[in-house]
């Protein structure tokens, strides 16, 4: 299983190739709200 800074950095490089300027911060506002929804029930943990 993926740490969290394994899945922070894929998903910075991911967007960075897309030309996202804020890369590293869209990754952890993309990870933070995966992780409410998992923890809130609206998303079943895998």
């Amino acid at each position: 299983m993926p740490s969290l800074l394994d899945i922070l950095r894929k998903t910075t490089d991911f967007l960075q190739a897309k030309g996202v300027e804020s890369a590293r911060l869209d990754a952890e506002l993309l990870v933070a709200y995966a992780l409410k929804r998992v923890g809130d029930g609206s998303v079943p943990a895998i």
